[in-house]
């Protein structure tokens, strides 16, 4: 599908032909795909704005995208489950979570003002502890740990400190311990960065992403490592 004709099927009363045009522009994103991102950022059917923000993940290096994005985030009319999803995909989250790696600067630049909001600070960290450590990472979880809460601190420095949260479902005990697993809480664990284990069963896809949050603070409850 072209951007002419992604545009195009962006006007169209049948919201499935909306949700296809986003769809590829996700599957083959190319620079002009952006305008039709942002179509279906402003759409006013739920079902095309949640698809619209899965598929902006190749576009949050242009700052049109990332202020729609950090608007819904804001917006306190909008369905909550827009505004959650808004800050999932914002952080990079779609459609794999733990393969957010290096961010653009528009996107790292809006999590930054978020989290100097009390109310989004808790999940803009759920979002930096599962990305990339690169230095714009680092410098945002430095500053939790400088001035965060205590689970903050510890939620940031197991971050700076070689490992990331990862959504791990049924991890079988011997996958666990080869990535050097530390649990969180419910199906969440702290697997260290450089583990192939960990690496290959998100290639594989079946460490899964997660669309929501987990309950705060991932420090709480059994310390359990599987080593």
């Amino acid at each position: 599908m072209t951007n002419k004709e992604g545009l195009e099927a962006m006007k169209s009363q049948d919201r499935n032909m909306r949700v296809r045009a986003l769809r590829a522009v996700f599957v083959d994103p190319k620079p002009e795909g952006v305008d039709v991102i942002l179509a279906g950022l402003g759409d006013s059917k739920r079902r095309v704005k949640e698809v619209a923000l899965k598929s902006s993940k190749p576009f949050l290096g242009d700052r049109r995208v990332v202020e729609r994005i950090a608007a819904m985030v804001e917006d306190e009319t909008e369905y909550h489950r827009i505004r959650d999803k808004a800050l999932f995909a914002l952080g990079g989250g779609f459609p794999k979570v733990n393969e957010a790696g290096q961010m653009p600067e528009p996107a790292i630049s809006a999590l930054k003002s978020l989290a100097a909001v009390d109310k989004y600070r808790g999940a803009v960290l759920g979002r930096l502890v599962r990305m990339g450590l690169t230095p714009e990472v680092e410098a945002l979880l430095h500053e939790y740990v400088r001035s965060g809460s205590k689970d903050e601190a510890v939620a940031a420095t197991r971050a700076l400190c070689g490992y990331r949260l990862v959504n791990w479902g049924k991890a079988k005990p011997a996958d666990l311990a080869a990535a050097g697993a530390v649990h969180a809480s419910g199906v969440d664990y702290w697997i260290r960065r450089d583990s192939t284990v960990g690496a290959a069963l998100e290639k594989a896809g079946i460490i899964p992403s997660t669309a929501g949050h987990s309950g705060w603070p991932w420090s709480r409850g059994r310390e359990r490592s599987a080593r």
